[in-house]
């Protein structure tokens, strides 16, 4: 599930990149490209590229004649998100016994009366872990193993 959430995130984080890139015909003869914002010549890095045009929100960008711009169609993060999600977190609640409103907290779908007894069979159910899990598979033999400890070692005389 946390897979899940973090590959949601970042096809969101990819979504959100927003970038263009202009097309240009093949220069005819030996003019250079001109840069659409200065009008000047391009002035090419080390490595023989153009540097990019940086892209700006609400930003307008003019073009030289014959230039097209394509933007990236990246992937958008899906619709069915919450749905998954709250189906995955369902089955988590429904495994371990706990109400999916308490594990959330997600408490859009019920009323009160329809917490109430949820609520009331959460704490029946707890109440039923503590006396007949916790209580007899732990309290009694840890008493017990004290008890002959106490008594083994003088610290507790029990009259017969």
């Amino acid at each position: 599930l946390d897979n899940y959430d973090d590959a949601v995130l970042f096809r969101q984080e990819v979504a959100n990149l927003f970038a263009g890139f202009i097309s240009r015909p093949p220069p005819e003869g030996r003019q250079l490209a001109l840069d659409p914002v200065t009008g000047q010549p391009f002035n090419e890095d080390r490595d023989g590229f153009t540097p990019m045009v940086a892209l700006e929100p609400g930003t307008m960008q003019e073009l030289g004649p014959g230039e097209e711009v394509e933007f990236s169609k990246p992937p958008d993060a899906g619709n069915n998100y919450p749905d998954f999600m709250r189906q995955q977190l369902m089955a988590a609640a429904a495994g371990t016994g706990t109400p999916y409103e308490i594990l959330t907290g997600d408490m859009r779908e019920v009323n009160d009366r329809a917490l109430r007894v949820v609520l009331n069979e959460f704490r029946r159910r707890l109440e039923q872990l503590q006396f007949g899990v916790y209580v007899h598979q732990l309290c009694r033999p840890v008493r017990a193993a004290w008890m002959d400890m106490a008594v083994l070692a003088g610290r507790l005389k029990l009259d017969n």
